[in-house]
């Protein structure tokens, strides 16, 4: 049975999707610890830096207990109750921007 939430292509395949919410925050990437507060509700957000940094979902973070994030675009899950992503640059010198908003599934019009 097909379902009603997803999208699908002209041969009647579901297409796996999510949608931008439009709830985006700026991010900005320093030299020291920063965090930004997640979307309210966010169970999925996207993320895009441009720079190498490490991100930690907590109101701080170092480079020993982050997690690598390479410049780019990436989904994550939000850990239950977390309401805060932290960043700080990985070489200890570059600064960035980027940008997180919540995601959700998208429905066929």
């Amino acid at each position: 049975m097909a379902d009603p939430k997803l999208p699908y292509d002209a041969n009647a395949n579901v297409i796996q999707a999510v949608e931008l919410a439009d709830d985006a925050v700026a991010i900005a990437v320093g030299t020291s610890s920063s965090a930004d507060t997640i979307p309210t509700g966010a169970k999925l957000i996207r993320i895009g830096i441009d720079v190498d940094c490490y991100i930690r979902f907590a109101a701080t973070v170092t480079t020993s207990n982050g997690h690598f994030f390479p410049k780019g675009v990436e989904i994550l899950v939000v850990p239950e109750g977390v309401t805060q992503l932290a960043n700080i640059s990985a070489d200890g010198s570059s600064t960035g921007n980027g940008t997180m908003c919540s995601l959700s599934g998208t429905q066929q019009d």
